[in-house]
């Protein structure tokens, strides 16, 4: 049963999209409310937190700027158009998102390569006040956190697919799985790595995000190609 929710559970309605969407997403607050609690009781008041939120935002920075503005704007309505217009060439649909797949995955590494290469220096301006051990842990941090936006970005590639073909409980898990990989990090991999553990958590949860939607796009018949055509006009 559960597998036919990942591969074939497709919303007939704006009703049933909203009621998913909502369900999970109460689940993922939820959650977001556990991890709350499980990082506090880890760490309490300390500035390890402090340092680990600090990280968040070169990385949220790189995903908001190169993946979501464009996605919401211009890949999600192309594809949508390409799949259920007459006549539809569904293999030129696939292709445009093999090459949006490898557009921003490739925009994401070097990003994140560019930005790895500065970190020490940007977080000295974005962590005023910080001293100089608390600006290396989150120096630190954010090196290991910058893997996550290039998973996250081919996994909100992978979710407006599915939110073009209706299939919103995958679409809906991957923030709750986001969070459970967080948790995780908190709870195994902080007492074997110490507070590096943390930002491993963030990866292993950016992972999650992006692996529980693979069954459903190929079961909606995404294959993988080698496609990378930056000046394709679709």
């Amino acid at each position: 049963m559960f597998r036919r929710l990942l591969v074939g559970n497709v919303s007939k309605s704006i009703t049933s999209a909203a009621a998913v969407v909502g369900l999970m997403s109460l689940v993922s607050r939820a959650l977001g409310l556990l991890r709350d609690r499980v990082l506090a009781g880890e760490f309490g008041a300390d500035a390890v937190l402090d340092t680990y939120y600090a990280a968040f935002r070169l990385p949220d920075l790189v995903f908001n700027l190169l993946v979501v503005g464009a996605l919401s704007a211009g890949f999600i309505p192309i594809f949508t158009e390409m799949l259920h217009r007459d006549g539809a060439d569904h293999a030129a649909a696939w292709r445009l998102v093999n090459n949006v797949l490898h557009t921003v995955a490739l925009a994401s590494v070097l990003a994140g390569l560019a930005l790895f290469a500065f970190v020490a220096p940007i977080t000295r301006l974005l962590t005023p006040g910080f001293s100089p051990e608390e600006l290396r842990q989150t120096a630190d941090l954010t090196r290991v956190m910058l893997l996550s936006p290039m998973l996250l970005g081919v996994s909100a590639v992978l979710g407006g697919v599915l939110q073009s073909m209706k299939q919103f409980f995958v679409f809906s898990l991957s923030p709750i799985l986001y969070n459970v990989g967080i948790i995780a990090g908190a709870l195994f991999l902080v007492p074997q790595f110490g507070i590096r553990g943390l930002a491993w958590g963030v990866v292993l949860g950016a992972g999650l995000h992006l692996l529980i939607q693979l069954p459903a796009l190929l079961a909606a018949g995404f294959r993988y190609g080698w496609v990378l055509d930056l000046g394709n006009a679709q």
